[in-house]
C-alpha cells in the first residue's frame, strides 16, 4: 500500500505473542545513559546492544512552555558479519520529545501511534523498500 494513504488506529491496544525472550544485561550504567547488552551473544564483535538515553527539560525563556523539551532516545545495534568478512553495524533509533505538560495518556498514544508506524503493513514498503509512493 502507498505510504501516502497509510492509516493507523487511534486509541488501540497492543501486544506480542509468539517468538521467545530476549535478555538484556546492564554493560554500563551513567546518570543519562544505560547502555545493555545480549550476554547469550557470546562473541562481542557480534553482541546485540540498546542504549537508553533520557534529557531533562531545562529552563530555556525561548520555548513555547518556558522550558525544553524532555527526550527520550533508544538506540538498538544489531553488529553484522558481512560476507566478505567485514563488520558492519546495523541501527535503529527511537526519539520521543515532548512538551513538560503533556500527560502520560498523551505519550501512551503517541507511542502506540509510532509503534503501528512501525509495524503496520501499510508502512511496510517505507521501511524495507524506501518507498515513499
Amino acid at each position: 500500500m502507498p505510504l501516502q494513504t497509510a492509516s493507523i488506529l487511534s486509541g488501540p491496544t497492543a501486544s506480542f505473542s509468539g517468538g521467545s525472550a530476549l535478555a538484556f544485561t546492564a554493560k554500563s550504567v551513567g546518570n543519562d545513559e544505560v547502555v545493555l547488552m545480549v550476554p547469550a551473544d557470546t562473541d562481542f564483535r557480534t553482541r546485540r546492544t540498546v542504549t537508553a538515553k533520557v534529557s531533562a527539560p531545562k529552563i530555556s525563556s525561548g520555548a513555547p512552555n518556558g522550558y525544553t523539551q524532555a527526550r527520550n532516545q533508544m538506540t538498538l545495534r544489531f553488529p553484522r558479519v558481512l560476507t566478505n568478512g567485514k563488520y558492519t553495524v546495523d541501527t535503529v533509533r527511537i526519539e520521543v520529545a515532548r512538551d513538560v505538560e503533556t500527560s502520560e495518556a498523551n505519550v501512551a498514544e503517541m507511542l502506540l501511534q509510532a509503534g503501528q508506524a512501525l509495524l503496520d503493513t501499510d508502512f511496510t514498503s517505507y521501511w524495507k523498500q524506501q518507498s515513499l509512493l
